[in-house]
């Protein structure tokens, strides 16, 4: 019995050394758009293991620019064809967030996918900040984009 101990620790440690970790990363901000943007997305690169099922990085960061507060309504992720809507955990992930002018803010942001992270982001994938600025709608945008987990950050 006491060699089945170690055994056994043993083989859970390879088990769970088999689910190797993947960075994911921005790309770019605001691709699709021309001019300066007056709202940006900064995303910090994170390291989810493999075969998670959601995404919610640490730092997620939207700056305002405008000289008036915003109002950030919504965020989603489309990935492979599927738009994610971020889910609520608690009472202060909830939006509508309102970021002060000439302000950075760091927004809450969880994603239950429909499969790993690492199908998920094997494409480049956006990260859509829907915002209200006086009585105009709008939508911010981040690239993002799953890479090997020891990768040189681009």
């Amino acid at each position: 019995m006491k060699r089945l101990i170690p055994f056994a620790l043993g083989l859970l440690l390879v088990a769970t050394a088999c689910d190797p970790g993947m960075t994911i990363y921005q790309t770019n901000t605001n691709q699709n758009v021309s001019g300066p943007e007056r709202v940006t997305i900064r995303v910090e690169a994170s390291h989810p293991l493999i075969g998670e099922t959601w995404y919610a990085p640490d730092n997620v960061s939207v700056t305002n620019s405008f000289d008036k507060p915003i109002v950030i309504t919504r965020v989603e992720l489309v990935a492979n064809g599927t738009t994610y809507q971020h889910k609520h955990m608690s009472a202060k992930d909830e939006y509508p967030l309102t970021i002060a002018a000439g302000k950075t803010q760091v927004i809450p942001i969880w994603f239950d996918l429909n499969d790993s992270v690492n199908r998920t982001f094997n494409a480049p994938a956006e990260l859509r900040v829907y915002y209200r600025e006086s009585r105009n709608e709008s939508v911010a945008h981040a690239f993002i984009v799953g890479g090997p987990l020891h990768m040189k950050m681009p």
